[in-house]
């Protein structure tokens, strides 16, 4: 078990106004660094690194020194540990030393903790607006790989503009200048990116040529995620339309969808998870969205266990079919009064196809159901059909599986909810399909 060593400080500093300590405020402020490496810089080409953790159980952020594995709760303990160990000699700020990339031109905890970073090693090699738009403009007449990349001028900042298929703009880097200080971000298909490279943006700080173009040629280089393409899926598209739904709801009581589907019915149609990392570079897909081909999988083979139901759309034809075939073979003597009374019959069986609707026929199969449950949905007189046959619990049940809810109970009010569902073929929610039907 590591010893913890605390952050004790003289009584004259105890009679000063008495600010949060650095490491618990820096997880107050910014939660995501758990986990997160950190940097001590003793010196300006020398640190010592650590990592940030959280312990739950006592509720405390701690850094832990990676050399030795000691743990501190707090920035000024375990500087005071390096100065014990003749690290370094002297005094350090924590706000001006402690850094977050393993380089001084990065972000330190001042520029967390305080609105105006605190300088301590100095730089005076940040890159000016002029050089950077002199280095894109550069790569874009000599380069190849940025014929297809544009240059925008904005108040204080410039915006380098990726365009994709069809001159459509799928990725935009905006470079600002606050004074000598830079922060970058990053648009993907209209959506902020938090991080490059693991680096977060928005960040202001000081940045040199070499680095901004390292970040340039990162997301010129990085593909956008192709999400899940749905080829092979098509049943499982048809099944459950544009969303991709939980089995859990939301405080709100609704079923959140977890992906979306793009390009539909385009070569490239794919689904695409909500939380798509969006930038991939040694793959076309990321981490999240590979995650949904075991999702589709699990649905395409869930649904096609057996054979889905025949339509009744078609039934009446065969019979129709059937009748005619069934004369001609007889050869007949009247085959006109049979043939006038096969027509006459055939349209009493037309104007009564709500009755072909028999709660009995419907697979159990929820999947299945809901396909039979589809085509019935387009026959006349369907709503009293329904009322009749169904029970107001299975009327609701057939309202959860969609994953909607209503305050009704009353068959005149649940009915037509369900009929404008199944007309618009929306699909049922995982939850509803892993059950037996009405169940």
């Amino acid at each position: 078990m590591k010893r913890v060593l605390s952050d004790y400080t003289n009584s004259q500093t105890l009679k000063k106004i008495k600010q949060p300590e650095a490491l618990q405020e820096l997880y107050r402020l910014r939660p995501e660094f758990n986990g997160k490496p950190v940097y001590f810089f003793c010196k300006k080409t020398l640190y010592i690194e650590g990592l940030l953790v959280y312990d739950k159980q006592d509720k405390i952020f701690y850094v832990f020194d990676k050399t030795t594995g000691e743990k501190f709760n707090s920035f000024a303990s375990w500087i005071k540990f390096l100065k014990i160990k003749k690290i370094f000699g002297g005094e350090r700020s924590a706000l001006a030393t402690i850094f977050f990339e393993p380089n001084t031109s990065g972000f330190n905890l001042s520029s967390i903790l305080r609105t105006k970073p605190i300088p301590y090693w100095k730089n005076y090699n940040s890159a000016t607006i002029i050089e950077v738009t002199s280095l894109i403009k550069k790569n874009i007449n000599s380069k190849q790989e940025f014929f297809s990349v544009g240059l925008k001028g904005i108040i204080n900042g410039i915006g380098i503009i990726f365009f994709g298929k069809g001159q459509r703009i799928v990725k935009n880097l905006i470079f600002k200048w606050q004074g000598n200080l830079i922060s970058y971000e990053l648009y993907v298909l209209e959506k902020n990116i938090k991080e490059i490279d693991g680096v977060a943006t928005k960040i202001a700080i000081e940045r040199t040529l070499s680095e901004i173009e390292k970040i340039i040629n990162y997301v010129l280089k990085a593909k956008i995620c192709t999400g899940q393409m749905t080829e092979g899926f098509e049943n499982v598209v048809q099944l459950r339309g544009i969303h991709l739904v939980r089995n859990q709801k939301n405080p709100n009581n609704i079923h959140e969808p977890f992906a979306i589907l793009e390009n539909k019915s385009q070569p490239d149609e794919a689904y695409r998870r909500i939380d798509c990392l969006l930038l991939v570079i040694n793959t076309n897909i990321c981490k999240n969205c590979q995650k949904l081909k075991n999702t589709l999988i699990k649905i395409r083979n869930r649904n096609s266990m057996s054979t889905l139901p025949t339509k009744v759309a078609h039934a009446s034809q065969e019979v129709l079919a059937k009748k005619i075939l069934d004369l001609f073979t007889k050869g007949t003597a009247s085959l006109r009064e049979n043939l006038k009374s096969m027509r006459s019959s055939h349209s009493t069986t037309e104007n009564k196809k709500p009755s072909l609707m028999k709660k009995a026929n419907l697979p159990t199969n929820p999947a299945h159901a809901l396909e039979q449950l589809r085509v019935w949905a387009q026959l006349e007189e369907v709503e009293d059909s329904f009322a009749k046959m169904f029970l107001v619990s299975e009327l609701l049940w057939l309202i959860w599986a969609f994953g909607t809810s209503t305050p009704y109970k009353k068959k005149q009010k649940l009915v037509p909810i369900i009929i404008s569902n199944l007309k618009n073929r929306s699909p049922f929610t995982d939850e509803a399909l892993n059950k037996e039907l009405f169940s």
